[in-house]
């Protein structure tokens, strides 16, 4: 697996869902799909994106909140009114591949193990989504690549900060 880490900028237009971490699988392919069929003509070349607001692991913590949106390389002009704009910019590590949702949890295991032997750690601002990018690829059997990304924060940054 091809993990890499560098400074990233995503502009995402969204719509913001919520909903049980228990059921979190169900409600995020729905969001999705109604995400998509919003659009008269979802274009072919888009890239999908998820925006996951992590589990932190409190005992209370039973529900989270997600966006659903399209990844812009640059600021569009205008955003539509039932629409978001999110800005996401820091260092992301990050791994990209055919997608095979049987991989995906292998995927996040793979960068967390990352993260804890290079001395990062999950960034906890609201810049700290983790995201999972949908591209088109004629050539993967599913039609899709996915590129998954954990935001970072690196242990020196954390001791220039305190």
């Amino acid at each position: 697996m091809n993990i890499k880490w560098s400074k990233r900028v995503f502009h995402i237009m969204s719509r913001r869902y919520s909903g049980n971490y228990d059921e979190f699988p169900g409600v995020i392919s729905r969001s999705m799909r109604n995400f998509k069929s919003s659009f008269k003509d979802f274009p072919n070349n888009a890239v999908l994106t998820l925006a996951i607001e992590p589990y932190k692991g409190h005992k209370g913590q039973k529900n989270g909140f997600f966006y659903v949106g399209i990844r812009f390389f640059e600021m569009p002009n205008s955003v539509p009114q039932e629409m978001d704009m999110i800005h996401l910019e820091g260092d992301y590590v990050y791994v990209r591949d055919h997608l095979n949702m049987a991989k995906l949890h292998t995927y996040f295991r793979s960068l967390e193990k990352w993260i804890a032997e290079n001395s990062h750690h999950h960034r906890k601002d609201p810049n700290g989504l983790q995201l999972e990018l949908y591209y088109p690829n004629p050539s993967s059997e599913s039609g899709l690549d996915i590129e998954v990304c954990i935001p970072l924060k690196r242990d020196d940054e954390n001791k220039m900060n305190h």
